[in-house]
């Protein structure tokens, strides 16, 4: 499920904003490399995950966690 907008407009930072806005970077996927991973939210959790290898970052209860879970994970290596 893609990010329900209407849910999260009362409860963003400015950090999310920020993020939703495309102003913050992604790290590539950790396993495959893909440049595109997919923000999702449901029931109040967000995470990513990449659309290429399935790969998926742990759940967190807001984007700004999910993100920084996310490329906390690390980069591919050549």
């Amino acid at each position: 499920m893609e990010i329900n907008r209407d849910h999260y407009r009362r409860h963003l930072t400015d950090r999310d904003k920020e993020i939703l806005r495309g102003g913050s970077p992604i790290a590539p996927c950790p396993f495959c490399g893909d440049k595109k991973p997919t923000l999702s939210s449901e029931d109040g959790t967000a995470w990513l995950s990449c659309p290429d290898c399935g790969a998926e970052g742990p759940v967190k209860d807001n984007i700004s966690k999910a993100e920084s879970a996310w490329n906390w994970r690390g980069f591919p290596r050549d």
